[in-house]
């Protein structure tokens, strides 16, 4: 079943370095415990965050999964 679950925005905005550092949650990836938008500058990503509703207390260590994409396209750099 999918969440259609609904939350504020919330966005600040900070000067670092003469550049604008921007904070953005609410608004993306519904489905997910936590979604953050970070931007600063030109350069920006989405973190988001899901956790089990029903954690393991056996499990002492935390399993962690990153799942990294890098899309050149959208840059116009297409190919190895």
């Amino acid at each position: 079943m999918y969440s259609t679950r609904t939350s504020p925005e919330i966005t600040h905005s900070y000067e670092i370095g003469g550049k604008t550092f921007t904070i953005k949650t609410g608004l993306f990836a519904p489905m997910a415990d936590g979604a953050v938008r970070v931007k600063l500058g030109k350069t920006e990503v989405l973190v988001t965050s899901v956790m089990n509703k029903n954690p393991n207390p056996n499990k002492d260590f935390l399993p962690l999964t990153i799942d990294f994409r890098d899309f050149n396209a959208a840059v116009g750099k297409i190919g190895g």
